[in-house]
């Protein structure tokens, strides 16, 4: 057994304790174990840190992958396992705001046209629903709910947010079109393996997009539906994402600036 194994599952397990999301607890074994077995967790020096983050991926994955390991090390040093935090020499890396990429609509008409039935219902699930893969994965026969009208329930989200969200029609139908199970969940597939499943089939299908900008679209699409609807209200659409805060919810929120300017025939000052 690896020196490595036991602070990593007793790390994980005080995480467990106090109540973190068991995506949020995948996700930091993720980072930690590929962290161990590509440098070492426990004989890692800031320069080895620094040079393992410096790699083809984004300033988001990046950062999350540095708040993980300071995390860890800082539990470790109030453990006992490590004097120093090594993490802690590493410059903390700023994440560029950006705009929501959806996938293109006719790109996703495209792909749920293709799609074998889970292959839709997955689909759907992110772009009209706003599921995150992990979800996904974790849907269970007793989540779903087609009374008129439809709904879900997530359980356990990102942050242990539990959340019920309306269906459109089509998300009902293509749940409907799958063989689901009278209880217990609707598919063998991890986070993992539904968030590749599903990247490799929408390049298949021609686009660059990837799960994530599906979530997008739905999130796009549904405070669009909210405004047609005279309801912009930007909590309906945090309890819609999952969000911990409105805060996060406003990056989906597109202003109109032709707004902004016809509000100037209405702005009054002295010159």
């Amino acid at each position: 057994m690896k020196k490595t194994t036991a602070p990593l599952h007793r790390y994980l397990d005080d995480c467990r304790r106090r109540g973190l999301a068991a995506t949020t607890l995948w996700s930091k074994g993720h980072v930690l174990r590929k962290f161990d077995a590509e440098v070492g967790l426990m004989r890692a020096t800031p320069a080895q840190l620094s040079d393992w983050l410096d790699r083809e991926l984004s300033m988001s994955s990046k950062a999350t992958y540095l708040a993980t390991l300071r995390s860890f090390y800082e539990w470790c040093v109030d453990d006992g396992v490590l004097d120093t935090n090594p993490a802690r020499r590493v410059s903390r890396l700023k994440v560029p705001r950006r705009d929501p990429a959806p996938i293109d609509a006719d790109e996703l008409t495209t792909a749920i046209h293709h799609a074998e039935p889970m292959m839709r219902a997955w689909l759907l699930l992110a772009a009209a629903a706003g599921l995150r893969c992990c979800e996904i994965a974790s849907l269970r026969a007793e989540d779903i709910h087609l009374d008129d009208p439809p709904w879900l329930h997530v359980e356990s989200g990102k942050g242990a947010k539990d959340r019920n969200v309306p269906l459109h029609p089509g998300v009902a139908s293509a749940l409907l079109g799958i063989k689901m199970p009278a209880k217990g969940r609707l598919w063998l597939h991890d986070a993992a393996s539904v968030s590749k499943t599903m990247n490799r089939y929408l390049k298949s299908q021609g686009t660059k997009s990837t799960a994530h900008k599906l979530r997008a679209y739905a999130a796009t699409m549904y405070w669009k539906a909210l405004n047609d609807a005279g309801t912009p209200d930007i909590l309906l659409l945090t309890d819609f994402l999952g969000h911990s805060s409105p805060s996060v919810s406003l990056l989906y929120t597109r202003r109109d600036q032709s707004k902004g300017m016809k509000a100037m025939e209405f702005f009054e000052i002295g010159a």
